[in-house]
């Protein structure tokens, strides 16, 4: 088994010395030298343009001549005056009715016509009234109307219809003449004076 081991090695080096060897490249030849750039080449000297001629030069103007004077605008014409428009005759004022009589004073004239007296404290009371109304009376009829609506339904209760009704008109009766009793404390002696002239 040796000697077949050492025969494969001698075999395979003999194989590899019998190679023949390789012959080297040939050297390349040397690249010729450049040729040397010029130093200090002078350029070439251009020639000058020609000189360019003188303009002549230009002839003088002479002396101006004046034209013709150019006559002026005649003016224009001036238009007559506007004729002033008269104005529209006033308006007559319309007449000015006269002023009604107060519904207190009808009252009285038709209830006390031949009693000046009666008819003069009629009045006065029924200033009275007014003043009081507008004093705060409006108000205390209207509290005592649902004050009285609300009493009268509660007080005939079979009937709540007729109840609510007649305590609205008895409510606002007596708050009216609450409002005005407080509204001006010159109503009820002007009333009581009114019901005690003959």
């Amino acid at each position: 088994m040796p000697a077949l081991v050492f025969a494969a090695v001698t075999a395979a080096a003999g194989t590899a010395s019998a190679q023949p060897i390789l012959p080297g490249l040939p050297e390349m030849p040397a690249l010729p030298a450049l040729p040397a750039l010029p130093v200090n080449v002078e350029a070439p000297i251009l020639p000058t343009l020609p000189a360019l001629p003188a303009l002549p030069e230009l002839p003088t103007l002479g002396t101006p001549v004046a034209g013709p004077a150019i006559p002026g605008l005649p003016p224009l014409p001036q238009l007559p005056p506007m004729p002033a428009i008269p104005g529209l005759p006033p308006m007559p004022g319309a007449p000015e009715a006269p002023p009604a009589p107060p519904v207190v004073n009808m009252i009285a004239d038709q209830a006390f016509p031949d009693n000046p007296t009666k008819k003069a404290a009629f009045q006065n009371a029924a200033d009275e009234i007014n003043i009081g109304w507008a004093n705060g009376g409006q108000q205390k009829m209207m509290i005592g109307s649902v004050v009285g609506a609300l009493v009268g339904c509660v007080a005939i209760f079979p009937n709540f219809m007729a109840g609510c009704m007649i305590g609205n008109v008895v409510g606002a009766g007596v708050g009216a003449v609450i409002g005005i009793d407080e509204g001006n404390p010159k109503a009820r002696p002007a009333v009581e004076a009114f019901l005690a002239t003959p």
